[in-house]
């Protein structure tokens, strides 16, 4: 529930935002960081399914589609955040850092999602891990794109 507030109020600042801006680029600056929000809530929302359907009284097959959507969806935020950098290029180094480090988590929580992919059926253990893991880097993620909005 907090990160959804969370991720409301960011989106919230970032349309209030979209009336300083009037030159293209940071038009597609803001487009790109918006739509990588969207895929991270997608990818978070698919890790919190997998925590349920991973568990010990799981189905495979519910467990591998949570975790292949989530992958799906942390693929589009990488995606859109490499649009990013071009398109945000010229705002200034904080804007830089902040895409990095977005781009950085949500590799990191890309990681975390493959091993969850191939642990989730053979260990219960190395599954939770490896949820929790991609879940943190998911989160850190997060909070690099609500810097992003502000910096950029």
């Amino acid at each position: 529930m907090h990160a959804r507030l969370f991720f409301f109020a960011c989106f919230l600042a970032l349309f209030c935002s979209l009336a300083r801006f009037e030159p293209e680029g940071a038009i597609s600056c803001t487009r790109d960081i918006t739509e990588a929000s969207i895929q991270i809530i997608d990818a978070t929302n698919d890790i919190a399914k997998a925590t349920v359907d991973c568990g010990s009284n799981s189905s495979g097959v519910a467990c591998a589609n949570d975790i292949s959507e989530a992958s799906a969806s942390l693929a589009k935020a990488s995606i859109d955040i490499n649009n990013a950098v071009t398109d945000c290029g010229g705002q200034g180094s904080q804007c830089a850092d902040d895409i990095s480090t977005c781009a950085y988590d949500l590799a990191v929580a890309s990681f975390w999602t493959e091993e969850a992919a191939s642990n989730c059926s053979t260990s219960a253990t190395a599954c939770t891990y490896d949820i929790a893991m991609a879940s943190k880097y998911l989160a850190l993620a997060g909070i690099a794109i609500g810097d992003a909005i502000a910096d950029c």
